[in-house]
């Protein structure tokens, strides 16, 4: 089951929804009962989408949500692939640190299908 969000697809804000509710998905199915990210939720009705893709880019440690991710084999759904998807949104200090965070994790960015 796919759930679609309601923002034009092809934007960032469609494609972060869209990823969230993957990885809500993904790991609901894995521990048995329904997961939300509460404290993501959270932090996007306060500072938005892409403030929040800034802070999990820039952060000194990889988020939980980032190491599951990587864990389940899915870079392509973490939000620092959706600053490199979305380039164009952020400054370069912002992708940059999105594209070490990945390459730390033992990802080529550059074969990422976004």
């Amino acid at each position: 089951m796919e759930i679609l969000p309601k923002e034009e697809p092809g934007t960032l804000e469609h494609d972060f929804w869209k990823t969230i509710h993957a990885f809500e998905e993904m790991h609901s199915e894995e521990r048995g009962k329904t997961i939300r990210l509460s404290r993501t939720r959270q932090k996007v009705a306060r500072v938005g989408v892409k403030e929040t893709l800034i802070g999990f880019a820039t952060s000194k440690t990889p988020t939980d949500g980032f190491r599951i991710l990587i864990d389940y084999g899915c870079p392509e759904l973490t939000g620092e692939a959706l600053v490199l998807k979305h380039s164009k949104e952020f400054n370069p200090e912002v992708q940059l640190a999105a594209r070490r965070r990945l390459e730390d994790a033992g990802v080529d960015p550059s074969k990422l299908v976004l």
